[in-house]
């Protein structure tokens, strides 16, 4: 008896120095748990000590027995061991099972009435890109140098472009080279990307200070689209300046963009020189357009097809519930949440909703009027 209190206190302390915010009855908990968890495992078999961790197979098959509630404990413990005990593989492979656990696991936030309101089916969201695609289509084949966009269809272009910003690839689900982001395509500015090796002027070399709360699309010396850097989002301080490259389809359209309404200059290193806006304001094509016209664009875009208007929070929250649909693997998850410029947690507790298999939200995800 007094042999176990001593490797629990002795235990405890361990986890303490790692995890010095704990608080003592976690300690307690998580000392106790691996005690009676390493009974599971014979020493003659694993080896001695901590050695029982490496065996992730056994592992995770002991865990198994238990309700996904008690599981999360374990795992919860185990990361604290491993943590302690420097064992840094063993620590990314049960910290992996437990997000993969808590994002099967976690409860959504009740929607309230009037996002339900605004709510579409992702079946929707690609009909609607679908439908704006038919439109242009015949017009992007076309290989006649001068294409002509009809004044009428102005506004059903910009419509496009910014639809396709968003859901170009979406069907790609967690693996979307661009999924959905916030508002932030409001304020990106075209730049001239030098090719490799080339000598450009000292100014180019500014143009990091100059673009620091802006966003960037990269021109290359084709004209062609190449990538995003993405400096002005809500959370920057979490991951920095992403840089994210576009996918084939979304090339395409901004490439039929810029042939027939928005005009790139001639000489593409004029880009660095002056500011050229991705979406300029009709009214004054020198400045961008602000997010909640953006926000309306995306609104008008959608009530053309569904006659509903969702925001781009709801659009977010019904492409994260697709997803969400068949869970991920946890790699897949974050690196999802990066290129969307939000947390897993985020994703998990707001943004991803129970539906019903005809893409509805189910009646547990509803806001009470209570």
């Amino acid at each position: 008896m007094n042999q176990l209190q001593n490797n629990t206190s002795d235990l405890m302390k361990q986890i303490k120095e790692v995890k010095p915010n704990c608080k003592d009855a976690t300690l307690l908990e998580y000392a106790k748990k691996y005690l009676r968890f390493k009974m599971k495992f014979d020493e003659q078999k694993y080896g001695p000590d901590f050695s029982f961790l490496n065996n992730h197979k056994d592992v995770i098959e002991e865990l198994s027995k238990y309700t996904d509630g008690t599981r999360k404990n374990y795992l919860s413990m185990l990361i604290a061991i491993c943590m302690c005990k420097n064992q840094k593989e063993n620590e990314k492979k049960y910290r992996d099972l437990f997000n993969e656990l808590r994002a099967k696991t976690a409860k959504p936030k009740p929607m309230p009435q009037k996002t339900i309101d605004k709510w579409i089916t992702f079946k929707q969201v690609l009909e609607t890109r679908n439908y704006y695609t038919n439109k242009f289509e015949a017009l992007m084949k076309s290989k006649k140098k001068k294409k002509i966009l009809p004044k009428k269809d102005e506004v059903d272009l910009i419509n496009f472009v910014v639809l396709m910003l968003y859901f170009s690839d979406a069907e790609k689900l967690s693996k979307s080279m661009n999924p959905p982001r916030r508002l932030e395509y409001s304020n990106v500015v075209l730049r001239y990307q030098y090719p490799v090796g080339a000598v450009y002027p000292e100014s180019h070399s500014m143009l990091k200070d100059i673009d620091s709360d802006r966003n960037v699309l990269w021109i290359n010396h084709k004209g062609q689209p190449i990538g995003f850097n993405f400096n002005d989002y809500k959370t920057f301080k979490h991951y920095g300046i992403h840089t994210t490259s576009i996918n084939k389809r979304l090339k395409r359209v901004l490439n039929f963009y810029f042939k027939i309404y928005h005009n790139l200059p001639k000489d593409l290193t004029e880009l660095n020189i002056r500011d050229i806006w991705l979406l300029p304001k009709k009214s004054c094509p020198i400045q961008p357009i602000c997010s909640n016209q953006l926000g309306q664009i995306i609104k008008r875009t959608f009530y053309r097809y569904t006659k509903k208007k969702p925001t781009i929070n709801t659009l977010r929250a019904i492409f994260t519930s697709e997803v969400f649909k068949n869970t991920p693997k946890t790699k897949t998850l974050k690196n999802m949440c990066r290129n969307m410029g939000n947390s897993l947690k985020i994703q998990m507790e707001y943004y991803r909703k129970n539906l019903s298999s005809n893409g509805e939200i189910k009646p547990e995800d509803i806001e009470s009027d209570d």
